[in-house]
């Protein structure tokens, strides 16, 4: 997702889905990823730009999802 002045622009895989404007709406504050009715999985998402400050290194939000507790789970089939 990108948001350049008033313009809003989603992607997967860098090739764009969708484009609206309403960008203006988003001045600061916090972003968070939400569906509804869905299984979905987010991976490699990464907030950047001149404003957003570094936040150093990457980290795991959560130390449970290490790809070794990941493949346990798809190996119990949960």
């Amino acid at each position: 997702m990108s948001i350049e002045g008033d313009v809003v622009r989603c992607f997967i895989d860098d090739k764009k889905i969708i484009e609206f404007p309403g960008g203006g709406l988003y001045d600061s504050g916090r972003v968070g990823l939400s569906v509804n009715g869905v299984v979905a999985r987010f991976d490699d998402f990464m907030v950047t730009g001149p404003q957003v400050p570094d936040g150093g290194s990457a980290f795991l939000v959560n130390p449970q999802a290490q790809l070794a507790t990941i493949w346990a789970t798809i190996k119990r089939g949960k």
